[in-house]
């Protein structure tokens, strides 16, 4: 990916992020957004929201419908068009995590000032590790029995301190995790990008797909 940018649809940019020496307007992207708004959208191979695309002298234009946001990407044509689109709605999902469902952002909800890191961050993992895609992270291997009992000790912390799934994470890697690979791609991400440093805790509201529910970080 060359390019993406967030768009409020009053055109105002709310985030954007190149990955090429040589930056883009937002001016010039979100004429192109408006450009796009007028085809015909089409249903993506792989899961996630309806996409636009438009092909201009060899780079390819997409775009996605979030609600009152619109994900724009530039990609030069011969990266793949699925790829586009799961970068795209990767950032969807990292959203959808911290901010809740998209049908509800608004301006005044989805501040992505102080943001911009991890969105930045999940941006440019794709392009260096290709299972972040399908929800992939960085995993200590290890023996059966061992998992067996980390699981089991894991399952114990739930059950004493009420809590509905957890995850132990040696510095960016996952040792194991009782979560759904989503969940648990999302809070590596979250370690990766802002460590606890001197912090023993840290306390952050999360949408898991049907309600909000609070994450504790214990170091």
């Amino acid at each position: 990916m060359e390019h993406f940018f967030i768009f409020h649809k009053n055109g105002v940019c709310v985030f954007k992020k190149s990955f090429v020496d040589r930056e883009l307007d937002s001016d010039i992207a979100l004429a192109f957004s408006s450009a796009l708004v007028t085809l015909p959208r089409t249903t993506a191979a792989v899961s996630g929201p309806q996409k636009t695309i438009l092909v201009v002298e060899s780079k390819r234009w997409m775009l996605i419908d979030l609600g009152e946001f619109r994900f724009l990407s530039r990609c030069h044509e011969t990266f793949h068009e699925d790829l586009q689109h799961l970068s795209m709605t990767s950032v969807e999902k990292v959203l959808t995590f911290f901010f809740g469902d998209s049908v509800k952002w608004d301006r005044s909800s989805l501040h992505l000032h102080g943001f911009h890191d991890i969105l930045s961050h999940t941006l440019k993992a794709h392009d260096t590790d290709l299972s972040s895609l399908t929800d992939g992270y960085n995993q200590v291997f290890l023996e059966r029995s061992t998992k067996d009992q980390l699981d089991h000790m894991l399952a114990t912390v739930e059950e004493q301190e009420g809590v509905t799934g957890a995850i132990l994470m040696l510095k960016k890697s996952v040792l194991h995790s009782r979560l759904k690979p989503s969940e648990t791609r999302m809070i590596s991400t979250l370690v990766a990008v802002r460590p606890l440093g001197v912090w023993k805790l840290r306390l952050i509201p999360v949408f898991n797909g049907t309600s909000w529910e609070n994450l504790l970080l214990h170091k």
